[in-house]
């Protein structure tokens, strides 16, 4: 199980810095939404990204918080809400016409949903 939080972790820590330099304008358009900007992303895509960065924020505080790193009471409810969040991110990061979305984003994110599943899911 400690194998699985190290790499869960690395995985939504490395994709958090990924929106935070989205947030802040840095030129990560063709990498998200499709690609469908090119460059800077617009204030919609800017916001878009700091959702996903709540969302993976909030879960990585469960995830600590599951495996006993943080001694946070988290309702259980709060687990399978987070893991239907994640599986709309992961399914729109598949149905898109963009191959960095595809190739790149949908295993990272089959990775962080599937890891996360098994960690909220054991006992």
């Amino acid at each position: 199980m400690n194998n699985i939080i190290i790499i869960l972790s690395f995985l939504i820590g490395a994709t958090s810095l990924f929106h935070i330099v989205a947030i802040a304008g840095g030129p990560v358009g063709p990498a998200m939404i499709s690609g469908s900007y090119k460059g800077r992303l617009p204030l919609i895509g800017r916001l878009l990204s700091l959702a996903i960065l709540l969302l993976l924020s909030v879960l990585e505080v469960t995830l600590l918080s599951k495996v006993g790193i943080l001694m946070i009471h988290i309702h259980d409810m709060t687990y399978y809400i987070l893991i239907s969040m994640m599986l709309v991110v992961m399914i729109s990061h598949m149905i898109t016409k963009s191959k960095i979305d595809r190739y790149i984003w949908s295993p990272i994110y089959v990775v962080i949903l599937t890891a996360s599943s098994l960690i909220f899911l054991s006992p």
